[in-house]
């Protein structure tokens, strides 16, 4: 497991977890951390604007959702009309083995490459997924140079 939680431009809390093993409990575990950091430094008195945006990124070596994609936002909305309760509470779920099943314009999304990249488990698929990415090629670099020089 990894666990890293960023606050971007002074504002967006972010919390990024990656799990490589089932959790049965994963959607009120990474509930739990996103309403814990959503008022984490929020004061008596201070009034509730104020409260910044969270956001939980799951990277899940495992399959959570029940639809085929490889991606999920997840917000607050209404049931009936779709209308956004609140633009402050967000979860994104990447679900790295429906990756190899995805088709069309899932493909084409910038973050497939990333996730299919993350799920690489040979240096094969991590060069193939890599190839003409400036960013993704410099990764496997340091990748290769850390297990290098351990």
């Amino acid at each position: 497991m990894l666990d890293i939680k960023l606050t971007l431009n002074g504002n967006k809390k972010i919390n990024i977890e990656m799990q490589n093993t089932y959790q049965e409990d994963w959607a009120e575990r990474s509930l739990f951390y996103n309403c814990r950091m959503f008022t984490e430094g929020f004061k008596k008195g201070d009034p509730y604007w104020k409260l910044s945006p969270c956001i939980h990124i799951g990277i899940l070596n495992f399959n959570m959702m029940k639809s085929p994609g490889y991606y999920h936002k997840v917000t607050l909305r209404d049931e009936k009309t779709n209308e956004l309760y609140s633009r402050k509470f967000q979860f994104h779920v990447i679900e790295l083995k429906k990756t190899k099943t995805a088709k069309g314009k899932a493909r084409k999304h910038p973050l497939y490459r990333w996730a299919r990249l993350i799920a690489a488990t040979t240096w094969e698929e991590v060069a193939q997924e890599s190839v003409g990415n400036r960013y993704m090629e410099r990764i496997q670099e340091e990748i290769y140079n850390l297990i290098n020089n351990e």
